[in-house]
């Protein structure tokens, strides 16, 4: 298995990412403008524009001989290490791996680490899995109330992804099984069940077709297949299920009107839950739209069970991450857009205008993975740095102090190491980093023993997980 090739992720070297896309043995330029874009056997014609030769069909950036179409072009795509090609109309382009997030327009890079309300859940190098914090509903596996360090969790193996929820925890294998445990109060282990928990990890139901990537909110959970197609299950009050119904479900549910979906990210909390997911040419929301969640420019308190369109964002949505009341998203130019309740500068525009219901750009650049929590966000910069905004209560923002900030700034994460990954608690007041030697390193609240460091004392410092 290559799982250490997806976790240790050397190429984040000298502040870039260090991986490019190939497409025939050509970059495809970062900034898709001009001539610089060219593909194999284009030339630059005097407008600026590539073209081919004489005869030859152009398709994305690609030229075809005589008599050919642009869905032979699609043979042809590349991807890089810890993605999938895809391919529309012959314009290549590709999808991350469940475990990795997109570098700008280059790569992938990966850590397995999740983050849930008061626990957290990492891959060790053998694909199995460790969880610690609160176990209340059995979500950090099958030892006691309240896991300090990190202990296994029992069967599992050759996992590529987790996710940390609420109430309950998932994992995905390499062959694309979804297993979930940990409390379903309502539904929200996909097992057709509803009430009780186990901490035996338990097979989703119904969805025989691969899956290739999964998310886990305060209390539902989506997974996607191979094929684009999205299903959600838990409660759905609010429509955050997107099945145009506000039906719970207890079983997977196809969300409607999406197809060719690339990700998802589900948020909310308890109250109130919404779900975004996103396809190669945009990014839609469903669910609560009381703090301006689905990026609509207003709120209000209805049920929105249809995907919704988001707009106000320049450049290609390849990622993005859903909190407790605001969401944000990450451009393939490396930009940040957040938006939703900024009651206390969760959203990082400077400000606590709240609620803030359109995206704002709160970074321009230099984004390769950003995460959104409780009040709270933390990005991944190109360089392995971290930043975070927001509310700083019992030290969430890793910076050694407790005072907030309304825009980016720096934590301690990286002193004498490079993070790799980052994940901020969805409805619990802690965060986690994942280093480029393997290391975890966590902050913030620590009531539960979601640190990992084996105490239960707050840590306002980044303090290494008991790892492995």
């Amino acid at each position: 298995m290559a799982l250490i090739r997806r976790l240790v992720v050397a190429a984040i070297l000298a502040g870039h990412c260090g991986c490019e896309f190939l497409l025939s043995g050509s970059k495809d330029s970062p900034d898709g403008g001009g001539c610089d874009s060219c593909g194999p056997g284009q030339t630059c014609d005097s407008s600026g524009s590539c073209a081919c030769k004489e005869g030859e069909v152009l398709c994305g950036s690609l030229c075809l001989a005589p008599g050919g179409s642009c869905a032979d072009a699609c043979a042809k795509c590349t991807a890089p290490a810890h993605a999938r090609p895809v391919c529309s109309a012959g314009s290549c382009d590709f999808v991350c791996e469940p475990l990795a997030y997109r570098c700008g327009a280059g790569c992938c890079v990966g850590t397995g680490l999740a983050v849930g309300e008061e626990h957290s859940c990492a891959i060790a190098a053998n694909g199995t899995v460790k969880c610690w914090g609160i176990n209340d509903w059995d979500q950090s596996g099958p030892v006691g109330d309240k896991v300090t360090s990190p202990g296994p969790v029992s069967g599992l193996s050759d996992v590529v992804q987790v996710a940390a929820g609420g109430p309950h925890s998932c994992a995905l294998t390499g062959a694309g099984a979804v297993l979930c445990w940990g409390g379903r109060p309502s539904g929200q282990l996909g097992d057709g069940l509803t009430g009780g928990w186990t901490s035996t990890p338990k097979q989703i139901v119904d969805v025989t077709a691969k899956v290739v990537a999964i998310s886990a909110g305060a209390v539902q959970t989506c997974a996607l297949t191979e094929a684009g197609t999205l299903y959600c299950w838990g409660p759905n009050g609010d429509g955050a299920l997107g099945d145009g119904s506000t039906t719970w479900h207890s079983r997977p549910t196809a969300v409607v009107d999406l197809a060719q979906v690339s990700g998802m990210a589900c948020g909310g909390n308890a109250a109130h839950d919404f779900t975004c997911a996103w396809t190669s040419n945009d990014l839609y929301c469903f669910g609560s739209n009381l703090s301006g969640q689905l990026g609509q420019g207003a709120t209000d308190k209805n049920a929105h069970s249809r995907p919704v369109k988001v707009s106000g964002i320049a450049g290609k949505v390849v990622a993005a991450s859903a909190g407790s009341r605001h969401i944000c998203a990450l451009t393939d130019a490396g930009a940040v857009y957040c938006w939703g309740a900024n009651d206390v500068g969760q959203v990082g525009d400077g400000t606590t205008t709240d609620p803030r219901p359109a995206p704002v750009r709160v970074i321009e650049s230099g984004v390769i993975a950003v995460s959104a929590g409780l009040e709270s966000t933390c990005a991944l910069m190109s360089s392995g740095a971290v930043q975070c905004w927001g509310s700083n209560d019992r030290g969430r923002l890793g910076d050694g102090t407790d005072v907030p900030s309304t825009q980016p700034k720096a934590t301690l994460v990286n002193a004498g190491a490079t993070a790799i990954g980052v994940a901020a608690g969805l409805v619990g007041a802690h965060a986690c980093a994942r280093m480029e030697d393997g290391t975890i390193r966590c902050w913030g609240a620590n009531s539960q023993g979601q640190l990992g460091d084996t105490t239960t004392s707050d840590r306002w410092e980044p303090a290494p997980v008991r790892w492995p």
